[in-house]
């Protein structure tokens, strides 16, 4: 079902992962087959229902942008805001074959998604995934491999009052979250990136991607900073990105099946490496 350069590339992403030289980053496209609600669809919307607003304040919501509707959201939700953003993505998703490919790479991965659902597969096996922040110390004190981590760069349902979702927690990030920034320019530094189902829309990673690239630029390094797995064909996606990243993309549209070549695409890599 893959191409013969999606083998190609699978395999070497494989070689990478036996030699602890993969990192993994897992965006929320890959939680769109789960039933996981979309930022600017599914959830502001189930937020907006919650703090009571009429449908003509919905409407009237969605006139700004997704970073500055849950400052609204919050300022009528008070101190049942971010418990209700876990509430909606725990209701309304489990976990996909993907994110159970991607537990089984064991390479360490990172994500701006706050779903559960990579440490739910790996709880299904009776595995257990440190997040970062939050068990950092666990880590250090039993001496727990890095390479069976999961990095959480914007909050995680387990710890509501750490998700990051309006404008002022964004504008806030560089200050409060130095140290994870600091993580993902490691990643980059010193491992190949697979990104999975990776939209590019995020500031916070596009600053971490910048850094790099301006640093290995310096050095006279034009080599690629990752590989990007995309679900759909975007032209304009693509040449946005083709410089910097190898891409590979599943489908024309999601009527393709596009989860069913992609999975079978980290099935590959997980079949090649350990």
């Amino acid at each position: 079902m893959l191409s013969e350069s999606q083998k190609a590339s699978a395999s070497k992403l494989a070689g990478a992962a036996k030699v602890g030289r993969l990192s993994i980053f897992i965006d929320a496209g890959i939680s769109i087959p789960s039933g996981a609600p979309s930022w600017g669809g599914g959830l502001l919307e189930t937020l907006a229902i919650k703090a009571n607003m009429n449908e003509k304040d919905r409407e009237s919501l969605k006139s700004l942008g997704f970073l500055d509707q849950p400052t609204i959201l919050a300022e009528g939700m008070g101190d049942k805001f971010e418990p209700a953003i876990a509430d909606i993505i725990n209701e309304s998703s489990r976990y996909t074959p993907g994110h159970a490919l991607l537990k089984t790479v064991k390479s360490p991965s990172v994500t701006t998604n706050y779903d559960a659902l990579y440490e739910n597969a790996a709880e299904s096996c009776n595995q257990h995934v440190p997040t970062l922040p939050w068990d950092s110390r666990e880590m250090i004190e039993n001496d727990h491999s890095e390479r069976n981590s999961l990095l959480k760069l914007h909050g995680c349902v387990k710890y509501p009052e750490s998700i990051i979702l309006s404008r002022s927690d964004y504008m806030r990030y560089p200050d409060t979250s130095l140290a994870l920034r600091g993580c993902l320019h490691g990643m980059f530094l010193t491992s190949k990136v697979l990104f999975c189902v990776f939209s590019m829309t995020d500031d916070n990673v596009h600053k971490v991607i910048d850094d790099v690239r301006t640093f290995l630029h310096e050095k006279n390094d034009d080599q690629k900073l990752g590989t990007i797995l995309s679900m759909t064909e975007i032209k304009m996606f693509n040449r946005l990105c083709d410089q910097d990243f190898h891409i590979h993309t599943f489908g024309k549209s999601w009527s393709d099946s596009p989860a069913w070549d992609h999975d079978c695409f980290l099935d590959n890599v997980v079949d090649c490496s350990p």
